[in-house]
């Protein structure tokens, strides 16, 4: 069978990422991965070592994926699709199942148009950072947020005591009975020369302000040092959870598209 070289990236990134076991944890359970292709983190559940085995699993799942025609969102699906499958492999019926959150981003080409094609499940983010201003480009997929969107106020949302349960995830108990993942959403954002773009667990988005994380990505221009200083910053913050960061520039070249927006 004839061999499909992989399709150019529409465009060029730098890329750094960190990551802390925190204050609080025996083991970090957070994963990460990062190429020209697609950068992620993806936090475990279930427990210290059963929790790092599912979140590494999903990195590498979705790492060693060929992506021959380009990243998509239909490959997206079924590669988290394949992973939530591997994940539920890991149970042994004793106790919780083991399961991981996952959020990334691909460097992607939608009708012509060069961006970032970000995919999320949990309560792990994405951030965009462009002309000075921060965004967060996905939606938590916690018990929180589902109050938050039936009219609770911050204040009821925050002290719910299910407000910390995960919505969606993968593994966990969660998905179908075959192992499918749970839906999976996939967002298209085009992209412009000098966005920044954050990928977080929540060990760094729970203990930073969006005002601190603002400034910490406009004082780094090196994206690993950014993500080293973000980190380092949860742990100094309180450290209650590991803390992972992923920080991808879009350099200027000529696939890359300079003009439209979000």
């Amino acid at each position: 069978m004839a061999r499909h070289a992989p399709a150019p990236v529409p465009f060029d990134t730098d890329r750094g990422a960190a990551s802390d076991v925190g204050v609080r944890r025996r083991e970090n359970e957070d994963a990460w991965h990062a190429d020209d292709r697609v950068c992620l983190v993806a936090d475990g559940m279930g427990g210290h070592h059963d929790g790092a085995a599912a979140a590494a699993l999903v990195a590498r799942t979705l790492a060693e994926q060929p992506w021959t025609y380009g990243v998509d969102a239909a490959g997206l699906r079924a590669a988290v699709s394949e992973a939530s499958r591997r994940v539920a492999g890991l149970a042994d019926g004793a106790g919780a199942a083991p399961g991981s959150t996952l959020t990334g981003v691909a460097v992607a080409e939608q009708d012509g148009r060069a961006g970032w094609l970000v995919f999320h499940l949990g309560q792990s983010r994405a951030y965009l950072l462009r002309d000075g201003a921060l965004t967060c480009l996905t939606t938590d997929h916690t018990r929180r947020q589902e109050l938050l969107d039936q009219g609770v106020g911050v204040a009821g949302a925050d002290v719910a005591d299910d407000g910390h349960v995960l919505t969606r995830a993968l593994g966990a108990g969660q998905g179908t009975a075959e192992g499918d993942a749970p839906e999976l959403d996939v967002t298209f954002h085009p992209a412009r020369a000098g966005d920044r773009v954050l990928l977080c667990t929540d060990g760094v988005c729970g203990e930073l302000t969006d005002q601190l994380v603002t400034a910490v990505l406009l004082a780094h221009p090196d994206p690993r040092l950014a993500a080293e200083t973000l980190v380092a910053a949860a742990v100094d913050a309180g450290g209650r959870d590991n803390a992972t960061a992923v920080v991808l520039d879009a350099r200027r070249t000529g696939r890359l598209a300079t003009g439209g927006g979000r």
